[in-house]
Order: C-alpha cells, then structure tokens, then sequence
C-alpha cells in the first residue's frame, strides 16, 4: 500500500507486525488502491488485521484513512518479527500435526478465497458446512487458522508442539537452588514460550513445583 505525498502512511505489507496505540498486530490481507477506479476511496481500501494478543482474535478491518490517521499521529508503527521459537529439526509428529491441520483449512485460505475468509458476514456457515466435510467441528477450525493467521500465514505455522513435551534433562537446562524457606530444594528450569517451568527431581522422575516467592 502507497500514499500520496498529502498521506502520512507509506508502506505496509502482508503479514508484517504493526503496533496501533501500543498493541500488536498481524497484517493478514491488503486491500490495494486501484487508480484506475473512480470509485476508489480511502474507506473501501485497507487492510485486514489480526490482534497478537487476544486469546481468539478473528481478522479486523482497519481503513486507508485510519491506518494513514493513525500514522500521521505517531501511533503506528512497524514492529520486529518474532523469531520462530522451534527446535532445528522438527518432530515427525509435528510435522504430522501440521499436515493435517493444513489438510483442513487449505481450501478455506487458498488465494481465490481471499479475502473472503477474513470477512465475518457469511464466515460462520461456511466454516460449519467446511468442517462436516473434513469430520471436524468450526472451532477446531477457528484454532487451526488462528494459529495459521498469528504465524505469518505459512504451513510451517501448523506444526505441531510436542517438542515441548518430555522430562526435562539437567543437562538441557537450568539449574538452581532455591530457599523456600523451610529448607533448601534443588530444582530445575526449563525455559518456553510461557516462562519458564520448575521441576523438583523425586525419586529419578520430575514433579510440577511451584517454588514459594521470598518474602518482602
């Protein structure tokens, strides 16, 4: 997307990460100016967005003139991509996952269905009538393109995580002892995209632990 030189908004491109008034967005489609349409006019022309940081988003409409307001006022901006946050090599099951989520919503992203899918009107039946035909449910579907959307739009978005699962080794993590203050304990870290987890060793197995917060 261009603007005139009367126009504060310059460029933006599918899927890059936008901050509007401090939060975080995806953008998933671009609706261009055709400059050769008449009708053209800055509300009919923008782009889809999808917010990073609610808990189900669905794709919201943000207009030429108030991406290009928004700009103006220094309150948009482009933000860095995220890095990916995956192991070098991929689980077979989670190339598996992957493979049958995209399975599921291929049709419903593919380019003669955009931006279709990011309009709400009409969306709620197809994706019901779409989810009989792959013996799923519409929220299932909901999920698979979230996460499809929050991704970058790529097939490699649908992966799977069970490389999150597992006993955590002492060797593939921190290590520390932690005074809660009845006694000394000695527990490991492992580091995710939630924080990071604690397990306390017991009898050569891991169990969740929660270590007390030192008092102020």
């Amino acid at each position: 997307m261009t603007a005139s030189e009367n126009h504060h908004f310059v460029f933006l491109g599918m899927n890059d990460l936008v901050k509007i008034d401090e939060s975080l967005w995806r953008v998933l489609h671009i609706e261009q100016i055709d400059d050769g349409d008449d009708k053209a006019d800055e509300e009919s022309c923008g782009a889809y967005l999808l917010s990073m940081e609610c808990k189900k988003p669905l794709p919201e409409w943000r207009s030429f003139a108030f991406l290009d307001k928004a700009a103006g006022e220094h309150r948009l901006e482009l933000a860095a991509l995220e890095p990916a946050n995956r192991p070098t090599q991929t689980l077979d099951s989670d190339r598996r996952l992957g493979k049958v989520r995209w399975t599921r919503i291929e049709e419903l992203v593919a380019p003669h269905n955009t931006p279709r899918i990011f309009i709400s009107k009409g969306r709620g039946k197809w994706l019901k009538d779409h989810a009989k035909v792959h013996g799923t449910t519409d929220n299932t579907l909901l999920a698979d393109l979230r996460q499809y959307w929050k991704g970058g739009q790529t097939e490699e978005a649908l992966l799977g995580g069970y490389f999150k699962c597992g006993t955590v080794k002492p060797e593939h993590a921190l290590t520390k002892e932690i005074d809660t203050g009845h006694r000394k304990t000695h527990v490991i870290f492992k580091l995710s995209d939630k924080g990071i987890a604690g397990r306390k060793p017991k009898n050569n197995r891991y169990k969740k632990f929660n270590p007390r917060r030192p008092q102020v």
